[in-house]
């Protein structure tokens, strides 16, 4: 799942009742099934990729609203007008209240808590080079009455670079960060009551370049770097009457390379051929302790 080329690794709230992104700021998407274009290749079951509004740069605009569990809103400003535009939105649950409702002792104890904004710049430099630079974050913290406590988060940001070398050339140069951050206390049992917790740090670098040749092929090429650091989580004791022992499963590191080529074009009125290669490298670093 790809949130303006940032990879989200979780992207539901509260359950799955709640999508990770306020619809107010979506401008389009794309899932890809079975047929996954080269350039995102490596990929084994689907790419869901989701491009934000660019915001006006001619005048201001605003949209909220709630709901009984959130609520949300969106703001576009024109900062220099006709260059650049400025997107923020936020959203907020309080759904507390709906579980004191319910009868059951244990839910009436629990809670439930999310949150997610947005943040993005768009600037047209000229006519041949737009920038475009985007911030997310998200947070989950909910908890199961006395038994359990559950917090994650994801963050991601982009920063883009489109440049147009003529009508049928572009260029795209693309900086990438995204993380993912998961902890679990577990309180079912004193005695044997722990914390866990985990975190994935993810720097990527792209360039995807465009071509449109007179015989109406549409060929694109580029590349991808990718670097993964995977804390894979420890587990301590909780509370002064857990005898738990601590655990750390330790940290991994690794590099996938990439480079694709593909052409598209339309062989008969009704036909039309995609047709990619790809090459990808994947390096585990260590040392490591399996």
């Amino acid at each position: 799942i790809l949130l303006d080329e940032a990879t989200i690794y979780n992207s539901s709230h509260l359950f799955g009742f709640f999508t990770s992104f306020n619809p107010d700021v979506i401008n389009d998407f794309t899932l890809y099934k079975s047929n996954i274009p080269a350039s995102y290749g490596g990929r084994l079951a689907s790419v869901f990729e989701i491009t934000t509004r660019q915001g006006s740069k001619k005048k201001f605009f605003g949209q909220g609203g709630i709901s009984p569990v959130t609520g949300h809103f969106s703001l576009e400003v024109p900062a220099i007008r006709d260059k650049v535009s400025i997107v923020v939105s936020g959203r907020s649950s309080y759904s507390d209240w709906i579980l004191k409702k319910i009868k059951d002792a244990n839910i009436r104890k629990s809670s439930a808590f999310f949150y997610d904004g947005t943040f993005s710049a768009n600037a047209e430099i000229n006519d041949k080079n737009l920038i475009k630079a985007f911030g997310y974050i998200s947070r989950d913290i909910f908890s199961l009455s006395s038994i359990n406590d559950y917090d994650y988060s994801n963050k991601g940001s982009s920063l883009v670079w489109k440049h147009l070398f003529s009508s049928s050339m572009t260029f795209d140069v693309a900086v990438i960060y995204s993380n993912y951050a998961f902890e679990n206390t577990n309180k079912t049992n004193l005695s044997t009551a722990y914390r866990q917790k985990y975190m994935l740090d993810h720097y990527e670098f792209r360039t995807d370049f465009s071509l449109l040749n007179k015989a109406d092929h549409k060929i694109e090429f580029g590349t991808s770097e990718i670097i993964y650091n995977l804390n894979r989580g420890t587990i301590s004791p909780f509370g002064e009457e857990s005898n738990r022992k601590p655990v750390n499963l330790g940290n991994e590191t690794a590099l996938e390379c990439a480079f694709y080529l593909s052409d598209e074009f339309t062989l008969f009125n009704n036909l039309t051929v995609l047709a990619g290669l790809r090459y990808s490298l994947f390096n585990q670093y260590g040392p490591a302790v399996i």
